[in-house]
């Protein structure tokens, strides 16, 4: 027995002498400082309803460079939990949630969506439908940060409507002209059944359809549910921007709609699909800049 537990000691004792060996001297890692990195984050998040504030000084939400995962905090949590207590006890209101990006991720498309602005704000909307909103409250926007920033210290910002007053959520606290702000109220649906996709599918008065990695992504999935599910149906409705006369625009928007008709049938889509057109009475965003035109120019994508 004291054999047994003398040599245990040596090995214990060897194995201590064999970790200290490789942690120490091999890895160099004895004696080093770990670094801590400080998450500092702008406290200028607010919510107000015209002149009335509701919500201020909370914490920015954060985003890694090329993500669309927010690392949240304590604060974070606090401001959706009460985003969403403030839609509950005013049901006729809805939320548009509003991702901005840099201008270095422009080309990033996450998912279904054609940029990662919209699949940050996703990311914040499953949030609020984790407290209890519903997906149909809420829509989603983008914002290209200009310029040559690096970091997004104001990467998600809010816009609450209804009830005949409009309700802003807002950076407050930024440069003026740090974020591109020739977007107006809008916004869109972007959910699976309820898809819209605007960044350069069309060009001005053209019907020629033009897929980007996020459209073919999603009508891949499309054509897999409703292989899988056939009773339902496609339902594609044209838009356009608001150059031109009614007539007109009418026309090239249920032009539109056909190309995306013809996309899905080449995919060897068999369902039912409806083709409709808006033209240009139902914009998604104000026609005010050529920015927001072009987001006008699309075709809705929705499965009933």
């Amino acid at each position: 027995m004291r054999t047994l537990l003398l040599g245990f000691l040596v090995f214990l004792l060897w194995a201590i002498g064999c970790r200290y060996w490789y942690v120490c001297k091999i890895k160099n890692h004895c004696g080093q400082k770990v670094e801590v990195v400080e998450d500092v984050r702008a406290k200028t998040l607010r919510l107000v309803d015209k002149d009335k504030t509701i919500l201020e000084n909370y914490d920015h939400f954060r985003f890694d460079a090329n993500s669309a995962v927010p690392v949240l905090n304590d604060n974070n949590k606090s401001f959706i939990e009460q985003v969403a207590k403030y839609l509950k006890e005013n049901p006729g209101k809805t939320l548009t949630v509003v991702g901005h990006y840099l201008e270095s991720e422009k080309d990033i498309s996450i998912g279904f969506h054609e940029n990662i602005g919209i699949a940050r704000a996703d990311q914040i909307r499953k949030l609020l439908m984790a407290q209890g909103i519903t997906e149909n409250r809420m829509l989603l926007d983008a914002q290209m940060v200009t310029g040559d920033g690096t970091n997004l210290s104001q990467p998600v910002s809010f816009r609450l409507a209804g009830d005949d007053a409009e309700l802003v959520a807002n950076n407050n606290g930024g440069t003026p002209d740090e974020y591109d702000n020739n977007n107006p109220v809008g916004g869109q649906a972007f959910s699976f059944t309820n898809m819209s996709f605007s960044d350069a599918n069309f060009d001005f008065n053209s019907a020629v359809f033009k897929p980007g990695p996020a459209f073919i992504a999603y009508a891949d999935s499309v054509k897999i549910y409703l292989s899988e599910n056939d009773e339902k149906f496609l339902k594609l409705t044209g838009h356009t921007c608001d150059i031109g006369g009614d007539d007109a625009n009418l026309k090239l928007g249920k032009a539109r709609a056909r190309s995306v008709r013809d996309y899905f049938r080449n995919l060897g889509v068999k369902t039912n699909i409806e083709t409709n057109s808006e033209g240009e009475t139902n914009p998604a965003y104000s026609n005010e800049t050529e920015a927001t035109k072009s987001k006008n120019r699309r075709v809705v994508v929705q499965i009933k």
